[in-house]
C-alpha cells in the first residue's frame, strides 16, 4: 500500500555531507548525504540514517522532495506511518510532502535524549494513539453548538504523537514549538476551496482536541498568512489538531 505520510526533515544544525549515494528498490529511490558502507538494509553516513528502505513505498508519484538534515534516522522500516528519530539537542522543521502541514521543535522539546515524531493526517479515520470516537463527537458538538461551516474536514485534521521505547508519551511541549496548516484557496478570494457553504478564510484557527471533555479547544494567538495560505499557531501539547472556520459575524 502506498503510504503518503512522508514528512521532509530539515534539521537546523551545521554538517558536512559526505559523498552522495542513492540507494533504489520497490518503486523507491531516496538520495542522501551519504556513501554505502555495504550490506544489509541499512544505509549510514554523513550524519543521516536510512533504515528498512527497500521495497517500501515513500514518496508519491512524481514527488521531488529529499530528505536533509543533521543527525537523525528515517525509521521507515515496516512502520506505519514512518517515524522520525530525533535528537533533543537540535532544532527541527518538519514539513509533510503535500506542504499541508508544517511544524518547528525547538531544542530541549521533550526533554529525553532522543525520541520518535509520528504524524498522522485525517486521524478518524486512521487513528495513531487518540480514539476516533472522541474526534468524531467532538465534530458533532462543534457543528452543534456553531453551524454546519464549524467543521472539522478530515484533510484540515493532523494528530501529532511522540514515542520512545516504551510507546507513546505526551503532555506538554516545552519550550513551545509551532503548528502550521495549510488551506486551499487557489484564486485568493479569501474563500476556501471546495467549502459549501462558503467558508471565509480570515474566520479560520487553528484548534486542539481536548480529549477528556471531546471538544475541539481554539489555540490562542492562531495567526493567518493569506500570501502562504497557512493558519499557524503556537503547539504547547501533543493531540490532534484541526483548522476550523465558521460564520464570518464581522
Amino acid at each position: 500500500m502506498r503510504n503518503q505520510s512522508l514528512i521532509v526533515i530539515l534539521a537546523l544544525a551545521a554538517w558536512t555531507p559526505a559523498a552522495t549515494a542513492a540507494i533504489t528498490g520497490g518503486n523507491v529511490s531516496i538520495e542522501s548525504a551519504s556513501t554505502d558502507s555495504g550490506g544489509g538494509a541499512k544505509l549510514a553516513g554523513g550524519g543521516v540514517e536510512l533504515q528498512g528502505i527497500i521495497g517500501q513505498w515513500m514518496l508519491p508519484t512524481g514527488s521531488t522532495d529529499s530528505l536533509a538534515g543533521g543527525v537523525m534516522d528515517l525509521r521507515l522500516g515496516f512502520f506505519d506511518p514512518p517515524r522520525f528519530s530525533l535528537q533533543d539537542p537540535l532544532a527541527y522543521t518538519l514539513t509533510s510532502a503535500d506542504g499541508g502541514l508544517a511544524m518547528s521543535l525547538p531544542v530541549g522539546v521533550v526533554g529525553r535524549p532522543t525520541f520518535d515524531v509520528v504524524l498522522r493526517r485525517d486521524p478518524e479515520s486512521a487513528p495513531l494513539a487518540v480514539d476516533p470516537a472522541k474526534i468524531a463527537r467532538a465534530n458533532f458538538k462543534m457543528r452543534a453548538n456553531n453551524g454546519p461551516l464549524a467543521q472539522a474536514r478530515p484533510n484540515d485534521v493532523w494528530e501529532l504523537q511522540f514515542l520512545d521505547e516504551t510507546g507513546f508519551f505526551g503532555g506538554v511541549v516545552a519550550p513551545a514549538g509551532e503548528m502550521r496548516l495549510s488551506y486551499l484557496d487557489a484564486d485568493g478570494d479569501g474563500i476556501v476551496d471546495g467549502t459549501s457553504p462558503p467558508l471565509r478564510v480570515k474566520t479560520m484557527s487553528l484548534w486542539m482536541l481536548d480529549e477528556t471533555l471531546e471538544l475541539w479547544v481554539k489555540v490562542p494567538n492562531s495567526s493567518i498568512d493569506p500570501a502562504a495560505r497557512t493558519v499557524a499557531a503556537p503547539l504547547s501539547h501533543l493531540s490532534v489538531y484541526a483548522l476550523i472556520g465558521g460564520a464570518d459575524t464581522a
